[in-house]
């Protein structure tokens, strides 16, 4: 878990010191998010930055077109009624040669999965399976 916190650091560094365009709104890279379904990796480095400053968490699920349980992860959680209005999750593709990076970078083995970081970067929850990461997201945004 020491290891992977140091990633998740080191990773977020990386994130908020490559990214050098003009700062977005949350409402922007959701307008991103909500057009492709799964969040571009400039989108993603504005979010934490945004997030951070904000003080909101961000949470991650990492998931692939072709996985039937990130399919199903993605329906269950539009029809369960978990709100993310504030644009706190999002889906990153392990398809997109960055996703995949970062899956590496932080230990995700197998998907779908979730990491929920806290606006400091600590990992508050790491899950994998859709039934699992479901009934964490309905008991944080329901």
């Amino acid at each position: 878990m020491r290891r992977l916190k140091i990633a998740l650091i080191v990773m977020l560094s990386a994130f908020l010191t490559q990214c050098s365009a003009p700062q977005q709104t949350r409402r922007d890279v959701l307008k991103v998010v909500e057009y492709q379904g799964y969040i571009s990796e400039h989108s993603l480095k504005e979010l934490v930055r945004f997030n951070a400053e904000t003080g909101e968490d961000t949470i991650i699920i990492f998931a692939a077109d072709w996985c039937p349980q990130c399919k199903s992860l993605k329906r269950l959680m539009d029809t369960g009624g978990i709100d993310n209005s504030l644009g706190s999750i999002v889906f990153v593709s392990v398809d997109e040669e960055w996703g995949a990076r970062l899956a590496e970078l932080l230990g995700v083995l197998q998907i779908p999965a979730m990491i929920h970081f806290d606006p400091e970067g600590t990992v508050r929850k790491l899950s994998f399976g859709q039934y699992k990461i479901l009934v964490y997201l309905m008991a944080q945004f329901r």
